[in-house]
């Protein structure tokens, strides 16, 4: 463990956060797809190169199922700028309960593959908390979660 997680405090070591991310559940060709969208900020008062994201789905008990990385379109932020990412996930795991989005690190890029390239957003979205972002996905299947939307 960490001295400053001892200590209760966070410590941004990167100096980027993650803000709004959100999912969203669609109907593409029939398919379900799984849309994470989200903003990645630089707080560091310096440019700061930018790492590929990693997003993880996970089940009811917080166990994995399936995760993916994706680049985004920028390759460094300049002070204060922000990055809209979109990246989508063809037929979902039906258990996914959770998501949790963060930044890729060694063993996550040993195996990573780009599965598409990010789309932008055409307004960014502003204010949440730096680090891993779980967000929880409901307790509908996708099928009735995608025919809600």
């Amino acid at each position: 463990m960490k001295l400053y997680a001892v200590a209760g405090d966070e410590i941004n070591l990167r100096g980027l956060e993650f803000r709004n991310v959100t999912y969203e559940r669609q109907t593409e060709g029939g398919l379900p797809v799984l849309a994470v969208k989200g903003e990645v900020v630089n707080v560091a008062g310096k440019s700061v190169a930018l790492p590929r994201l990693r997003v993880g789905l996970l089940d009811e008990t917080q166990k994995e199922l399936y995760h993916w990385t994706f680049a985004l379109s920028e390759r460094a932020l300049p002070p204060d700028a922000a990055a809209s990412f979109v990246t989508r996930l063809s037929s979902p795991p039906p258990e996914a309960r959770d998501i949790e989005i963060r930044f890729a690190q060694g063993a996550d890029l040993a195996s990573a593959e780009p599965l598409e390239a990010p789309e932008e957003e055409a307004e960014p979205p502003s204010g949440t908390p730096s680090g891993d972002v779980p967000v929880d996905l409901p307790e509908a299947p996708p099928a009735a979660a995608a025919e809600e939307q």
